[in-house]
């Protein structure tokens, strides 16, 4: 099922009446993890199963973790292992998949080189990779191992981003899922920028190049000036491929209004940095707060000090006055008594 293709605008408008209609948490789950298993199924059924056991087992391993807190490491090594037998297997089998053809044509890939080695190995790559990172946070105690499996299945299997990833961290849309959602107006406003511009992107720009690469490619005896745009036209072509299905899945995930931390926000890692550093200065104006109080009480209290000694010291000065004036009346005292 291709982004652009009729059967996805079908298949999307279905989901997101249903996501919308009913805006129950649990039931929006569930949702996205059968419309998910859907998507990646809807060339072959059996596509869909694998994806569903292997995040059956990636999710038992991560709650056996922290029970088996000795063998937390053999269980996080034992799902990457598993993980990346995943991706080799699909990647060798791809090149011998007869329906893939199929569905190369009908997404306009086109065959070959591009779809058996790059694209679809490379979609498996992102949801294995995606449980790569889960398990290691969980071994890692960076987060607890998600209890929920319809959860986890919607953070793996997430149809906007299966194929075209990319690979984002689990706790921020896990914690996405945990809370309620409800519709606004800003989920269109803000989606239909990035679907323009993706659609823009495949249509305009990969497919045009498309036709010139295929055509410099079927020339028997290419001049290197053709063998030279040939690869720059590919490399662009592979480009405008995969920022174009970027924007969609962006764009298609802003109207279901799962915004997915350094995915969905243009300037997201940006924005985790800024928020970061925001916090530091929050920390150091309030410790500077803290300091200018103690400065403060400082100031009060040595204030006080110097005003008692102010004090004493001019009650010294007259006392001191006081003695001078009394020395200086004993000569004066003792002449009378002499005349006397």
């Amino acid at each position: 099922m291709n982004f652009i293709g009729v059967e996805f605008l079908y298949f999307f408008l279905i989901v997101f009446v249903l996501y919308w209609v009913f805006p129950n948490r649990r039931w929006q789950n569930v949702l996205l993890f059968a419309a998910s298993l859907a998507f990646y199924g809807w060339l072959a059924a059996w596509h869909a199963l694998v994806l569903l056991a292997s995040i059956a087992v990636d999710y038992f391993l991560a709650l056996a973790m922290p029970r088996w807190k000795t063998r937390s490491s053999l269980l996080m090594w034992l799902g990457i292992i598993l993980n990346i037998g995943l991706i080799a297997s699909v990647k060798y089998y791809l090149n011998f998949d007869d329906a893939l053809a199929e569905w190369s044509l009908q997404t306009g890939f086109g065959q070959g080189f591009l779809l058996s080695t790059i694209l679809l190995p490379l979609g498996v790559s992102f949801f294995t990779l995606k449980k790569i990172a889960y398990l290691v946070d969980v071994n890692r105690s960076a987060m607890p191992p998600v209890k929920d499996f319809i959860a986890f299945g919607a953070y793996v299997s997430f149809f906007p981003q299966v194929f075209s990833g990319p690979i984002d961290r689990p706790q921020a849309f896990l914690k996405q899922l945990e809370e309620p959602r409800t519709w606004a107006m800003d989920h269109i406003y803000n989606a239909w920028q990035l679907i323009v511009m993706g659609l823009f992107k495949k249509i305009v720009i990969a497919n045009t190049v498309k036709v010139i690469v295929d055509q410099i490619f079927l020339m028997r005896e290419p001049s290197k000036i053709f063998l030279i745009v040939g690869g720059l036209g590919f490399t662009l072509q592979i480009l405008a491929d995969f920022s174009s299905y970027t924007d969609l899945s962006r764009g298609i995930a802003f109207q279901l209004n799962e915004l997915i931390s350094g995915y969905l926000e243009p300037d997201g890692v940006l924005a985790s940095r800024t928020d970061g550093i925001q916090g530091r200065v929050e920390d150091i104006s309030d410790k500077r707060e803290v300091l200018d109080r103690r400065i403060e009480a400082l100031e009060i209290r040595y204030r006080a000090k110097f005003n008692a000694l102010d004090t004493l010291l001019s009650q010294l000065s007259t006392t001191s006055d006081f003695l001078t004036q009394q020395l200086a009346a004993l000569p004066k005292a003792g002449s009378l008594l002499g005349n006397k």
